[in-house]
């Protein structure tokens, strides 16, 4: 219908809803801020139900141990033709103008992030901010000192939204300094750090790349961030992951670093996947999680 087209990323990106329910998100590794995604659950309910929009209003959460918040706005809607803002707010630590104010000076009160419209998703690095529009195009700003923001190049601070080099995004998110990026085509890129394999390619490994690299895995319906690795969600309902394994977060059934995605042992029925600082967590179909 005709909210599809509008929402399509937000139910997408997800990967966790189910008709008549408010869901929680996945949660990008952010060490120094957080996101929260506030939407109209009730639309994307009604996009995947096929049923009328109404102005019940829920809540996407995504969460991270941090000092800054963001906020995405979106308006009610009723019958087939939401009115999605995409206001973002942003609240907390800003050394590398991660809030998006144009600033770098810290804010106990919400700010507005400026130079954006018709965001639909939005992701939290540690030191910088990913945000998705309804037309699959990304934006980022923040710290880029290993190319994390996806423009190609590695440099300095960017204090205002620039332009991912990737189009038909239909999710994203964020590590502690790398990006992953899903595309409408199910590939995945990544940008930024990759110091223990998060970018899921050893020939690049312990060199960061601001240009994106293709991701060798098929048909990938959803991503995850932690700190130092990622997650990815195959179509399947198989998990599979990358990066720093200290403490076992890959669920690979060890404690060594992966280079190239491996499969998560013990998991099927895989949903959606959210990544934290040193652990995981998977979504399966039946409504249960593991971790």
């Amino acid at each position: 219908n005709g909210c599809f087209e509008q929402l399509q990323t937000v139910a997408q990106f997800s990967a966790a809803q189910r008709p008549g329910e408010t869901f929680v998100g996945e949660s990008p590794g952010a060490q120094d801020h957080t996101f929260v995604n506030i939407v109209w659950a009730a639309m994307v309910s009604a996009i995947l139900g096929g049923g009328s929009l109404v102005g019940q209003r829920g809540h996407w959460i995504s969460w991270k141990f941090g000092l800054c918040l963001l906020l995405l706005m979106a308006t009610s809607c009723s019958g087939t033709a939401p009115n999605v803002t995409g206001t973002v707010r942003a609240v907390g630590r800003n050394t590398k103008g991660q809030l998006g104010d144009q600033t770098q000076g810290d804010s106990s009160s919400p700010v507005d992030v400026r130079d954006l419209d018709g965001v639909v998703a939005i992701a939290a690095g540690s030191e910088f901010s990913v945000f998705l529009f309804g037309d699959r195009t990304a934006k980022a700003l923040g710290n880029n000192n290993v190319g994390q923001l996806g423009r190609g190049r590695i440099d300095g601070v960017q204090v205002a939204p620039a332009p991912v080099i990737l189009s038909n995004v239909v999710a994203v998110a964020a590590g502690n300094a790398h990006a992953l990026f899903l595309q409408g085509t199910k590939i995945v890129w990544a940008v930024g750090s990759n110091t223990h394999g998060q970018l899921g390619r050893f020939a690049f490994l312990n060199a960061p790349s601001p240009n994106p690299l293709r991701i060798l895995l098929p048909n990938v319906a959803a991503i995850a961030c932690g700190s130092e690795f990622s997650l990815f969600v195959l179509e399947s309902g198989q998990a599979r992951a990358s990066g720093n394994n200290q403490f076992g977060q890959l669920a690979t059934g060890s404690n060594t670093n992966v280079v190239t995605p491996q499969d998560c042992v013990g998991l099927v029925g895989v949903i959606a996947a959210a990544g934290g600082n040193a652990h995981s967590l998977f979504l399966l179909g039946n409504g249960k999680v593991k971790a």
